[in-house]
């Protein structure tokens, strides 16, 4: 298995393949050029779809890819003056990085972000992404 930081560069690149073939895609050279005829390139002016940076991962790379993902957010929460945690769904606190669930600047307990997606809660689906950090992170 690769070293966190081979997976990190590893998925950056992707995402710099990702930006350069929607640039080719729409014929543009520059990305004020892409600003001035607002094509969507990802990276740019359309997000990355998180499933396909991430696809390519082994199951034990793509865990390690997300908790320390999990571990920047918990860390930029913190730094941003939030003593506790809680979680949306239950209102308890969250613990450690590992066992949480950020979405769209919400924060989910691991089980609770299962059950949410298993039950439709909150307009969740479970896309391949989703269904994939169910399996692999949170066991479910």
């Amino acid at each position: 298995m690769r070293t966190l930081e081979q997976i990190l560069e590893n998925v950056e690149s992707k995402k710099r393949e990702m930006m350069k073939t929607d640039m080719e895609y729409y014929g543009v050279n520059n990305l004020e050029q892409a600003r001035r005829r607002d094509d969507p390139i990802r990276g740019y002016n359309k997000p990355f779809d998180q499933h396909e940076i991430t696809e390519h991962l082994t199951d034990g790379e793509f865990r390690l890819w997300f908790i320390n993902k999990q571990r920047i957010s918990w860390k930029e929460i913190k730094e941003a003056g939030v003593e506790e945690i809680r979680c949306l769904d239950c209102s308890d606190i969250i613990e450690k990085p590992e066992d949480m669930m950020r979405l769209a600047g919400f924060v989910y307990h691991g089980k609770c972000f299962i059950n949410s997606l298993k039950t439709g809660k909150y307009g969740l689906k479970p896309t391949p992404y989703y269904e994939r950090i169910r399996r692999v992170i949170f066991g479910g």
